[in-house]
């Protein structure tokens, strides 16, 4: 299938502020080529099998959320206010306990909605329950992700290898499916819930069969401690020692790293999943952003969970992520509107080793199309453009959403997904948790 996307202005690399006007060819899912309207060709029109008018939209890379867990996510609101231990401890574990399969599925496909309506067409989700399932509303929806069995290791031996061969069914069932819009990831929860052994058995099926892990790592002064007492070593040096960063990985907060650790992971090529709203509501800290950048660690942008976000609203994050740096460091240069833009969109695909995040040729046609014709976005001029995308636009401005050229959300209304059925399904519901 070649479609040309017509009259658009487009965003084509959110790093450094490149626009294009004009169309975008897009041929079996993946940008070919880009060109402008005073070289129009009519031979490769007639090519191409149908065309999509832009004119008046600002077109700019789908947004890469790099950590999340969607299986909980009919348990927003319940335990707001709390410090992470005691909410995963009191709140979010005995809660968990009690989801049905039903319960999961209705989760995944309410924060996939939220998600495309939002803007993000490739998210990375951790979760224990029922992830074959999650696998399958992700490809009926047509959404990008890469998924994977979160394993906490505090059990026995053989629950500890129950649960790591599951996630390596999840993997060997799911990994590059529809034409690669799938990916399956090695999900240890953290260096706090798995026992050392019990990594390295990770790593080893890891190196085994190539494939990236992700991990919670240093979101509380407190776990940090704890780490220290217990091994003697700081959690990110500890995942070294053990051998874990000799897999691509991809870490989540990191709000309490040294200096030392910061440069490790960019040695060790790294990249950390910023998320601030979340760290800010659970009082877990404000990672050192620029820090993390300057030593050369690819900084992305992840949401978290609605449990401790509470919405999936990348536009929202990357805002958050942009001004909490120029409040906590008093300083207004400490992260530019166009950094905080790529973490949202260049830096996932760059930390997932995913061609999304920037609409290039040979990248995948993942992309958004927004609205500046608001009373927030006056004037709308090229040059402002970047600023009004972080500092002025909400969530309710993006109109269309495209995974590989094919629409998810037209004109605001979602395709893939049955909006008014799962509400309806989850009003039903009796509530299942206290808050």
């Amino acid at each position: 299938m070649k479609t040309r996307f017509r009259n658009g202005q487009f965003l084509t690399s959110p790093s450094e502020g490149e626009f294009f006007r004009g169309d975008m060819i897009v041929e079996d899912g993946v940008i070919t080529s880009f060109q402008s309207m005073d070289k129009f060709n009519h031979n490769e029109q007639s090519l191409c099998d149908k065309e999509v008018d832009l004119e008046g939209k600002l077109v700019l890379p789908g947004f890469v959320n790099t950590h999340g867990h969607l299986g909980g996510s009919l348990l927003r609101g319940v335990g707001d206010d709390l410090p992470l231990k005691e909410w995963l401890e009191t709140k979010m574990w005995p809660n968990e306990a009690r989801l049905t399969q039903e319960d999961i599925q209705l989760g995944a496909k309410v924060a996939i909605a939220e998600m495309i309506k939002s803007g993000t067409t490739t998210f990375v989700d951790m979760y224990h329950l029922h992830m074959h399932d999650v696998c399958g509303i992700v490809e009926k929806t047509g959404i990008r992700a890469a998924l994977g069995r979160g394993m906490i290791g505090l059990c026995s031996k053989e629950e500890q290898e129950m649960k790591l061969q599951a996630a390596i069914e999840l993997y060997e069932r799911w990994h590059k499916k529809d034409d690669d819009r799938i990916r399956i990831l090695l999900m240890p929860h953290s260096p706090y819930t798995c026992p050392p052994e019990f990594l390295k058995r990770i790593v080893e099926e890891a190196r085994k069969r190539g494939i990236m892990l992700h991990t919670h790592l240093s979101e509380t002064r407190a776990e940090v401690t704890e780490h220290v007492e217990k091994y003697g070593q700081t959690p990110a040096m500890h995942l070294d020692e053990l051998g874990f960063f000799e897999q691509p990985t991809l870490a989540a907060h990191g709000v309490h790293l040294t200096d030392s650790e910061q440069q490790l992971l960019a040695d060790r090529q790294v990249s950390l999943s910023h998320n601030p709203v979340s760290n800010a509501k659970l009082g877990s800290g404000i990672a050192p952003i620029r820090k993390l950048m300057d030593a050369g660690v690819i900084v992305s942008l992840g949401t978290d969970s609605v449990a401790s976000n509470n919405n999936l609203d990348m536009l929202e994050e990357l805002r958050f992520a942009n001004l909490l740096q120029k409040a906590y460091h008093e300083k207004a240069t400490e992260l530019t509107a166009g950094e905080a833009l790529a973490m949202a969109t260049e830096n996932g695909g760059k930390a997932l080793q995913w061609n999304v995040g920037r609409l290039q040729p040979g990248m995948k046609a993942d992309f958004i199309t927004m609205s500046t014709n608001t009373t927030r976005h006056a004037p709308a001029f090229s040059e402002r453009l970047i600023s009004h995308i972080v500092y002025s636009s909400q969530s309710a401005d993006i109109l269309d959403t495209y995974v590989a050229g094919e629409p998810l959300m037209r004109d605001r209304k979602l395709l893939t997904i049955d909006e008014e059925a799962v509400l309806k399904a989850i009003h039903a519901m009796k509530e299942k948790t206290p808050d």
